[in-house]
């Protein structure tokens, strides 16, 4: 006798894949999170009317990528769920 094959319908393997393309994304974004969370250390080196203004706006640029991270791992760990929960 041959080797049984489960088949998945096809429905619920393009869950699956969703599900898991959904967790992984979450995962690259909590990684991205943690790189500009490091990144923000160089706050603790500014002082009061910081004359370097660039350093403020590089600054103010990471919690701007940090929402949109945000943002992205959000909307990926409800794929992960396995819909727009």
């Amino acid at each position: 006798m041959g080797s049984y094959v489960r088949r998945v319908p096809f429905d619920a393997r393009d869950v699956q894949i969703r599900q898991g393309s959904g967790l992984a994304e979450a995962r690259r974004m909590r990684d991205a999170i943690a790189i500009a969370l490091a990144l923000l250390d160089e706050l603790d080196e500014l002082i009061p009317n910081e004359p370097d203004g660039a350093a403020l706006r590089e600054i103010a640029d990471l919690f701007e990528e940090i929402f949109g991270f945000a943002k992205v791992g959000e909307q990926a760990a409800r794929k992960a769920l396995g819909g727009d929960q």
